[in-house]
């Protein structure tokens, strides 16, 4: 059941529908609340809706639950040293 609901969530994700995807995985939580990838999942839908906090709290929790999660460490690295971004040279310049 609460994988289906991951898959659900990640359709609805894909199609942009972010609260849609947010309230499956909350749901599938509910039923099994150890579930890694969906506390992931939500962790991304979370931090696409700008909701950093919220995201950390989720991969946070994943990492309780299973301290060997590389990708919850992946994320909550990226979210403590964000990617530096470069600005182009302006047309004219280089």
């Amino acid at each position: 059941f609460a994988d289906l609901r991951l898959r659900l969530a990640n359709l609805y994700r894909e199609a942009g529908d972010l609260e849609a995807a947010a309230y499956e995985l909350e749901e599938a939580l509910k039923v099994k609340p150890l579930y890694v990838p969906a506390q992931i999942a939500l962790g991304v839908v979370r931090f696409s809706l700008g909701d950093a906090a919220g995201a950390t709290r989720c991969w946070q929790r994943a990492l309780e639950i299973d301290p060997q999660s590389r990708t919850a460490q992946m994320y909550l690295r990226m979210t403590r040293n964000p990617p530096v971004t470069v600005a182009p040279p302006a047309v004219g310049q280089s």
